[in-house]
């Protein structure tokens, strides 16, 4: 088990791409906290690709 540990070929933990730079939400080390029940940046981005 230690040998395992002992890797480091852990994959790097990263926030969502889609919660870059977003105020509403934090990123917690290993989770995407969000205060927001919907996503605003999902939601202003499917309103600008919906036509009038």
């Amino acid at each position: 088990m230690s040998s395992r540990l002992a890797g480091g070929d852990e994959p790097k933990l990263m926030p969502p791409r889609k919660c870059a730079s977003c105020i509403w939400g934090r990123w917690e080390g290993s989770v995407q906290f969000c205060m927001k029940p919907v996503c605003i940046k999902e939601s202003a981005r499917t309103k600008r690709l919906q036509p009038n």
